[in-house]
């Protein structure tokens, strides 16, 4: 429903770039094939990025002109800026981008618009929920429009005033495999004013980021735990875990 709003309808000439193909043997089937060719889509992993790949996908971009590019955030800022960098002037995409899988950061966003010349869209949403939230008109507001009709989502706590911050609680609506109901869904949200437990709201200001493991460094700064798994994708580990001293040290096993 929010891709028909934003002018893309199924068949709008779609590029994927994103990470979920990670053995492209295994995905590279004649049903995958016409799969695709049906949608009018194409997939780009970005996972496995080099000057050499970001050069082969703008050449590839530029030759099939999508309407819209479906992109993980930060991969679509480091193409936006070997785009600046090299000093090209894309042709594409025609209409716009849509971004998720992680957080859109501010500067990533205004290389991508510098780059390209072309709003862009951030999709919120999780691997339990699905899609939650889309930003329909980045050029006027960053607000999230809530996909009410298929969710309910509040604050754990009432907000009242606009610098307050809250756990967001998700009730989904439609799903027979997850009937829980206002369940923390570890994300944490910037709420309009006002906004108070058991009262869904319709917009969101802001997905201020995910309440997860990580590691603390010695000046306070903090990283990420889902950064990990991607340091060790491409090596032939099924599981592992960092423990962290009271020293600030950390241990892979």
């Amino acid at each position: 429903t929010f891709m028909r709003r934003l002018g893309l309808p199924l068949g709008t000439r779609m590029g994927y770039f994103w990470g979920h193909h990670l053995d492209p043997l295994m995905t590279d089937s004649l049903r995958m094939r016409l799969h695709c060719f049906i949608n009018n889509t194409k997939t780009f992993n970005c996972f496995r990025l080099s000057p050499e790949v970001f050069e082969s996908y703008h050449q590839e971009f530029a030759r099939w002109r999508p309407t819209c590019i479906v992109a993980y955030a930060a991969a679509l800022g480091h193409l936006a800026e070997y785009v600046l960098e090299r000093g090209y002037k894309p042709n594409y995409p025609t209409k716009c981008f849509v971004t998720g899988a992680e957080k859109l950061l501010p500067q990533h966003r205004k290389l991508i618009e510098t780059a390209f010349g072309k709003p862009v869209h951030e999709r919120y949403g999780s691997r339990d929920v699905g899609y939650i939230a889309y930003q329909m008109n980045p050029m006027q507001s960053y607000d999230f429009e809530i996909d009410w009709a298929d969710l309910l989502l509040e604050p754990e706590t009432p907000i009242e005033t606009g610098a307050e911050r809250s756990s967001i609680l998700v009730t989904k609506l439609h799903a027979d495999g997850m009937p829980m109901l206002r369940y923390r869904i570890d994300d944490v949200g910037h709420f309009p004013t006002g906004s108070r437990p058991g009262h869904p709201t319709f917009f969101l200001h802001e997905v201020v980021g995910r309440v997860t493991d990580g590691v603390w460094l010695p000046d306070g700064r903090w990283i990420h735990g889902i950064e990990f798994p991607h340091l060790l994708k491409d090596h032939p580990v099924r599981e592992f875990m960092l423990l962290q001293r009271p020293d600030y040290s950390v241990r892979l096993m």
